[in-house]
């Protein structure tokens, strides 16, 4: 059997950012166990890198300024909110899944909006934050003199993002996955 990877392990395999992660699973990124209630998320680490060869987009972009502009947009949001929230008052664990939910959300609403208007193929998330804009929650943490568990986060971050009774998008790779996996064992 294949060895399993969490998030954010798969997010440094990849050098991405784990909201990437997270619209990738949105997209039908194969996931070999969906995570919920304090199980983490796993992957198969082969699955995904072929995935991501096989379905990364391909910018077509006819206004590259533009989508630069609405990129860095999503970059500064994703950036800023979780400190913002922290100062504001949140707790950790609350300002990391605002974070999450809302740079995932804004990056979906800014491709579909994009795509609408002739610019297919744009990965905001993939293609404007790195591993370096991640926020640094330990820091974050100990500078509020608050804890900070990155497992506990992930999990609030995930039930946010994907919800009891949320189903990968029908046809995708994820989606036949999740159906072989609800399959008895003949």
């Amino acid at each position: 059997m294949a060895e399993t990877l969490n998030r954010k392990q798969i997010a440094d395999l990849c050098k991405v950012s784990l909201p990437t992660i997270d619209a990738w699973v949105g997209r039908g990124c194969p996931v070999v166990e969906y995570g919920s209630n304090g199980r983490s998320y796993k992957f198969n680490a082969r699955d995904v890198l072929g995935w991501r060869r096989r379905y990364s987009y391909q910018p077509k972009r006819r206004n590259p300024v533009f989508v630069e502009v609405v990129g860095r947009l999503v970059r500064e949001v994703a950036m800023t909110v979780g400190p913002a929230a922290v100062k504001a008052g949140a707790s950790i664990r609350t300002a990391y899944g605002l974070e999450s939910l809302l740079t995932i959300r804004l990056a979906t609403f800014a491709q579909d909006s994009l795509a609408r208007n002739g610019h297919h193929g744009v990965s905001l998330l993939e293609d404007y934050l790195t591993i370096e804009d991640e926020t640094d929650w330990q820091g974050i943490a100990d500078e509020a003199g608050q804890s900070f568990d990155q497992d506990e986060c992930t999990q609030f971050a995930d039930d946010l993002i994907f919800p009891p009774g949320w189903k990968p998008p029908q046809g995708s790779p994820a989606a036949l996955a999740a159906e072989q996996q609800e399959k008895p064992d003949v």
